[in-house]
C-alpha cells in the first residue's frame, strides 16, 4: 500500500525534480521511503512513496525492475495470494530476489501479460513500463479498492497518481475545477467514482476492473473483469450456503493476515466489523502457521461519541468482554476540531457528506501504536442489504408483487433506527408503501433528483444494470455495490486511512466471496427478520449472540449534526458569511447562508440536513485551496 506516480512527456524531457515533487506530495501514503526512476531516452519518470508491509528490506523498494528485463513497476496495494502465484512461477522457471508481492506481479505480467490480472486475489493499482515496446500498462483491481488517477493529453502528456492532490504539484499543469462535475458531486458525493471522472478538468480515474495500454500515439482502455459474467446461481440448501459462505469468509480473513508488520481492526460494534474482528480472534485459537503472519495482529480500535446517537461503545465493550480482546476505545475531545477538519478536508481533495476527521482518528490512533494494517468490515452493507434504503426497496417490491412477507420487512426497516417499535408504526408504514406502490404498478419508480436527471440520461451506459440481475430490490442493491455506495465508501476510507499511513484490508471484498453472495437468492441475504442473514448465521459461535441479533444500523461517521449545533456553529456562521460562499457560481449562496444561519442559531440541525450542508462547506474549502 503506497503512493504511486508517473510522468510521460511525449516530446519534452522530464526532470528528476519534477517526479520528486509530484510523488512526494503523497508522502502521507508512504512514509517509509521513496523511489524515483527517470528514463531519459523516452521522457518517462516513475515515482513511488513506500508504506513497507511485505519485505521491509531494500529489496522491496520501488520502482522495481524484474532483473534486467526492462520491465519496471510502481505499485499500490496487496496481492494476498502472491505466495501461491510465486510457487507456480518458480515451477515455470522464474526466479525472485525479494520476498515481496511486487516482484510476483512483474513476473506474472511477463508470463501471462494482461491475463495475469485474473490470477490476483487482492486490491491493486499499478503501472508497468516496458522499455522495449516503449509502452506503459496500467491496471486497477476488480472493484476499484485502490485508486488510480490520470491525465492524458494526446501528443503531449500522460501522468498518473494515487490521489488528485498530486496534480497540484505537476509541473506545467494547472489544476482547474470541472464546474459541472463539482455540482453533481455536491448533490451526490461519490457519483463520479464509478464512471472514471473527478471534480477536476482533465483528471480521470482508471475505472474499476479496467486496464489500459499507453504509448505516444494512443490511450487504449479495456475492461478485464465483469462481475455478472462470474456469477453462478447457488442452488443448494440454505444450511449448505451458510457453511460455504463461512469457509470463504474465514479463508478471506486468513489470507489478509499475511504481513510483515502489525495488524489491527477498526471495530464499530456493527455486525460487519464485529464479524471480521471476532473471526481474527477465532483464527488465533487455531494456531495459524502461515509464514507471513506478524507477531502483533489481534488488537482492535474503536471510537466513541458519548451522548450522541452515533455512540456504539456498549456494543464494542460487549465484544471486548466476550472475546477477551484488547480494544482501544478513542474518546477525542476535539479541542482543535476546526483545524483538524480543515487539514483532513484538504488532504481528502474531493466532496463527501460527512467530515472525515472521526474516521481518520481511528487510524491515527492505530499509527500511534505502530499498527500499519487494518482489517475492516467494508462491503457487507452493499452485499447483504445493510442500508435502510435497500430494505425500503425490498419493502416496495414486496408490495409491488403482493408478497406476504411485507410486514416482516416493514418491521425490520423501522428496527434499523429504533430498538423498540410500536405495531401501529409498522401498520402505518405498510399503508404508506402500499399506496405508493399502487402508483407504479406494473412499473418501477424513478427516485433520481431533478438536478441529476441530465447526468443519468447522458451517462446511462455507465450505470447499466444487466438483465441477469433479477428483481427490483436486487437490482437496487447491485447499483449500490457497483455505482453508488460502495465506490464512494472505498474512496473515503482509502483516503481517511492513508492520511495516517494505514492500509485497509477488506475480507468481504474478496472476489470469491463477492461472486458467491451475488449468486445467492435474496432470501439468504434479507430474510428471517434480518439483514445480512447468511453472515449472521455463519458467525454463530464466533460473534456474540447479542451482536448477531442486533438490528439497529449506525456505522462509523462523525456526529455532524451535534457538532453543527455546538462546537462548529461559529465555523458555519463564518463560512457562509464569506464573500466567496455568498457569491459562489456553484450554488445560491445568499439563500443557503440564510438557511444555514437559521438552523445554526436555533440549533435545529438534524443528521440529514447536516449531511447535505456539509457537501457545500466541503466544496467551499476545496475551491479555496
Amino acid at each position: 500500500m503506497c503512493g504511486i506516480a508517473g510522468i510521460w512527456r511525449f516530446k519534452l524531457e522530464v526532470r528528476n525534480e519534477e517526479i520528486i515533487q509530484f510523488t512526494d506530495s503523497m508522502k502521507h501514503r508512504g512514509p517509509d521511503g521513496s523511489g524515483y526512476q527517470v528514463f531519459n531516452e523516452s521522457n518517462i519518470a516513475l515515482g513511488h512513496r513506500r508504506l513497507a508491509i511485505l519485505d521491509l528490506s531494500e529489496m522491496g523498494k520501488q520502482p522495481m525492475q524484474y532483473f534486467d528485463t526492462g520491465f519496471w513497476i510502481t505499485y499500490n496495494g496487496e496481492v494476498y495470494n502472491f505466495l501461491e502465484i510465486r510457487e507456480k512461477l518458480i515451477e515455470e522457471g522464474f526466479k525472485f530476489q525479494s520476498n515481496s508481492d511486487t516482484e510476483v506481479i512483474l513476473a506474472a505480467y511477463l508470463k501471462w501479460g494482461s491475463k495475469c490480472l485474473d490470477k490476483f486475489n487482492g486490491m491493486f493499482a499499478f503501472a508497468i513500463y516496458d522499455r522495449v515496446k516503449n509502452e506503459i500498462f496500467i491496471a486497477r483491481d476488480r472493484f476499484g479498492v485502490k485508486p488510480l488517477h490520470y491525465i492524458y493529453i494526446p501528443g503531449k502528456l500522460f501522468a498518473f497518481a494515487s490521489e488528485t492532490l498530486a496534480f497540484k504539484y505537476l509541473h506545467g499543469y494547472q489544476r482547474i475545477i470541472n464546474d459541472q462535475n463539482l455540482i453533481y458531486s455536491i448533490h451526490s458525493p461519490g457519483l463520479l467514482e464509478p464512471i472514471g471522472k473527478t471534480i477536476f478538468k482533465d483528471i480521470y480515474q482508471l475505472k474499476a476492473g479496467h486496464f489500459a495500454y499507453v504509448n505516444p500515439n494512443c490511450f487504449k482502455e479495456d475492461k478485464w473483469y465483469e462481475l455478472t459474467t462470474n456469477i453462478k446461481p447457488i442452488n443448494i440448501a440454505y444450511n449448505d450456503q451458510v457453511e460455504q459462505f463461512k469457509n470463504l469468509f474465514l479463508d478471506a480473513c486468513k489470507l489478509r493476515l499475511r504481513s510483515d508488520v502489525s495488524i489491527a481492526s477498526a471495530l464499530s460494534g456493527g455486525i460487519d466489523s464485529s464479524s471480521v474482528f471476532c473471526t481474527i480472534k477465532h483464527l488465533a485459537k487455531q494456531k495459524l502457521s502461515d509464514a507471513r503472519l506478524p507477531k502483533n495482529w489481534q488488537k482492535a480500535f474503536s471510537i466513541s461519541f458519548p451522548g450522541t446517537d452515533l455512540d456504539e461503545a456498549k456494543f464494542v465493550k460487549m465484544i471486548q468482554k466476550e472475546c477477551n480482546a484488547e480494544v482501544n476505545i478513542i474518546e477525542n475531545s476535539y479541542s482543535n476540531l476546526i483545524d483538524d477538519i480543515r487539514v483532513t478536508t484538504k488532504l481528502f481533495d474531493s466532496i463527501t457528506s460527512t467530515p472525515l476527521v472521526a474516521v481518520t482518528d481511528v487510524y491515527k490512533a492505530m499509527r500511534q501504536q505502530n499498527i500499519i494494517v487494518s482489517l475492516d468490515g467494508h462491503a457487507g452493507d452493499e452485499l447483504l442489504f445493510g442500508y435502510r434504503s435497500s430494505v425500503y426497496e425490498a419493502l416496495f417490491e414486496a408490495h409491488l408483487n403482493g408478497d406476504k412477507n411485507s410486514r416482516e420487512i416493514a418491521e425490520l426497516y423501522l428496527a434499523m433506527t429504533n430498538e423498540t417499535i410500536d405495531p401501529m408504526q409498522i401498520t402505518a408504514l405498510e399503508v404508506e408503501v402500499e399506496r405508493f406502490s399502487n402508483k407504479f404498478k406494473p412499473g418501477i419508480k424513478n427516485k433520481v433528483k431533478s438536478i441529476l436527471k441530465v447526468f443519468f440520461r447522458e451517462k446511462k451506459e455507465d450505470f447499466w444494470i444487466p438483465e441477469s440481475i433479477k428483481g427490483h430490490a436486487n437490482r437496487f442493491l447491485y447499483k449500490q455495490f457497483q455505482y453508488t455506495e460502495l465506490p464512494y465508501n472505498l474512496r473515503d476510507f482509502d483516503r481517511a486511512a492513508m492520511q495516517n499511513s494505514i492500509e485497509i484490508r477488506m475480507p468481504m471484498m474478496d472476489y470469491r466471496l463477492v461472486e458467491f453472495v451475488w449468486g445467492l437468492p435474496q432470501s439468504s441475504k434479507l430474510g428471517n427478520g434480518f439483514t445480512k442473514r447468511i453472515l449472521r448465521d455463519a458467525m454463530k459461535g464466533i460473534v456474540p449472540e447479542e451482536i448477531l441479533k442486533r438490528r439497529t444500523k449506525i456505522g462509523l461517521a462523525a456526529p455532524t449534526a451535534d457538532w453543527f449545533n455546538g462546537s462548529l456553529s461559529q465555523f458555519i456562521m463564518d463560512t457562509v458569511s464569506s464573500e466567496a460562499f455568498l457569491n459562489s457560481p456553484y450554488w445560491k449562496g445568499k439563500k443557503l447562508a440564510k438557511e444555514f444561519k437559521d438552523l445554526t442559531k436555533t440549533k435545529r440541525w438534524t443528521p440529514v440536513l447536516a449531511s447535505k450542508a456539509w457537501c457545500y462547506l466541503n466544496a467551499d474549502m476545496i475551491i479555496k485551496e
